[in-house]
């Protein structure tokens, strides 16, 4: 790969990309336990039985969507190091295998004291310990009831003993986290804070973001795809977008730039993803993370043109996709761009996972923390986001008066990933306090 430059970064700089956050959005979290274009064609002796066992089945296979959605399959397993080398002697980023991800430690992406880059490398395996200590449950008919808010239908046909339909079916997200949790299976917290991605484009040695001449924006652009886990937006690369960020200051992680365009639509979280086109391997992207609750360690991740044609193919109408005889010789450089771009946000996804998935084959630890307020409106507003911080299991009111609220909060995870959770709710959990010395404090 061609020579990259090195940024320095102090820790104030990292600090200071870390402060995009946004209010918890709960109506994003509810549409993670909505599961639609649920088909139906079932077949019976008349049609109120096809129906009957038709509406059950569909039942069990929105289920079986919704635990892939919040659950980590093993093949998303958090990977494990197997080999660190130096710059002298260690392997390049040719040299991995393919597959395998590569968490570096020297480029022109640095994030705290990690960056990604050929030199240093750490090589690290698809394997990896299971983040959940048991498969995740599935519950019976008369349990998977009781975990289910409402179904719309959408599309109903009859006749001759058979019935079709497409269903809408949303659940219960408390019922369904008491399910999961009393199982033992580790499941998401909740969904990332918007995103923007900012794709450059690597290519004869320039670095182009905002431009025609980028495909790997257009590709971006073109992604007609949203996603639950990991709501996004592509800039527009208009005269604002331009003046909050362009490529040099996006690779030197200027954090007053990465602020800005966060800021400019309103996001918690912006991803620089670096792409090389290599006409015969394919794509290498460099996938760096900003903003709470988003891992701060660099990947590459490699696509080669056939992943991304597939995948590009897999997004089209079945009428329009080429039989295996009619396939080009050569593969389109948009098309395997367009593949890629829903690849590197399949990653992205498996990214937030891994990083907010909780577990409870884990003890509950328990915390004092005090809360400033301003009067009872206040008081209000902040218990009704202690309910939405997933690492939160329960809090108890300690004491209460006009100007503050002392609280014994029990969690699961470590205090680092309950700060993450309050952050997202644009609070902030810092320890100190004026009282025991291991009470903590909740800032606006």
């Amino acid at each position: 790969m061609p020579e990259r430059p090195r940024a320095r970064l102090q820790s104030a700089l990292v600090l200071a990309i870390l402060v995009l956050t946004v209010p918890f959005a709960g109506a994003a979290a509810q549409s993670l336990y909505t599961i639609d274009e649920v088909l139906i064609d079932e077949r019976a002796t008349s049609e109120v039985d096809a129906k009957q066992n038709g509406i059950a089945q569909a039942k069990r296979d929105a289920f079986r969507r919704l635990l892939e959605r919040l659950t980590l399959s093993p093949d998303q397993q958090a990977p494990t190091p197997l080999e660190s080398t130096d710059a002298s002697g260690g392997l390049s980023a040719q040299d991995v295998p393919d597959g395998a991800t590569i968490v570096s430690g020297d480029s022109a992406l640095a994030t705290g004291n990690t960056a990604l880059g050929a030199d240093g490398a750490v090589v690290v395996s698809e394997g990896g310990v299971p983040v959940a200590s048991v498969p995740p449950a599935f519950p019976d008919d008369s349990r998977l009831e009781t975990m289910i808010r409402d179904i719309s239908f959408q599309d109903e046909r009859f006749g001759g003993g058979r019935y079709l339909a497409e269903l809408t079916i949303r659940f219960n997200a408390d019922a369904v986290n008491t399910f999961l949790e009393r199982s033992g299976t580790a499941y998401l917290g909740g969904p990332s804070p918007r995103m923007v991605v900012l794709p450059i484009f690597r290519q004869d040695g320039s670095n182009i973001l905002w431009s025609d001449l980028n495909p790997w924006l257009g590709a971006w652009s073109e992604l007609d795809r949203e996603s639950l886990i990991v709501p996004h937006r592509v800039p527009l690369g208009d005269l604002a977008d331009i003046g909050a960020i362009d490529a040099e200051r996006a690779l030197a992680v200027d954090a007053a730039s990465i602020n800005a365009i966060g800021a400019r639509y309103r996001a918690g979280a912006v991803a620089i993803l670096i792409a090389s086109l290599d006409p015969e391997t394919g794509l290498q992207v460099e996938v760096a993370t900003f903003g709470s609750g988003w891992p701060t360690a660099p990947e590459l991740v490699r696509v080669s043109r056939q992943e991304g044609y597939d995948a590009a193919m897999a997004m089209q109408p079945e009428e329009d996709v080429p039989a295996v005889d009619e396939m080009p010789e050569i593969l389109p450089d948009e098309d395997v761009l367009l593949g890629a771009a829903s690849i590197i946000l399949d990653s992205l996804e498996t990214r937030w996972k891994r990083e907010n998935i909780l577990r409870f084959d884990q003890e509950t630890a328990n915390l004092s923390a005090e809360v400033s307020l301003t009067g009872l409106e206040d008081w209000l507003s902040v218990r009704s986001i202690l309910s939405t911080v997933p690492p939160v299991r329960s809090w108890r009111l300690v004491e209460l008066s006009t100007t503050r609220a002392v609280l014994e909060i029990d969690y699961v995870g470590d205090t680092d990933r309950l700060a993450q959770g309050f952050a997202r709710a644009a609070l902030s959990l810092v320890p100190g306090g004026d009282g025991p010395e291991d009470r903590w404090l909740i800032l606006r």
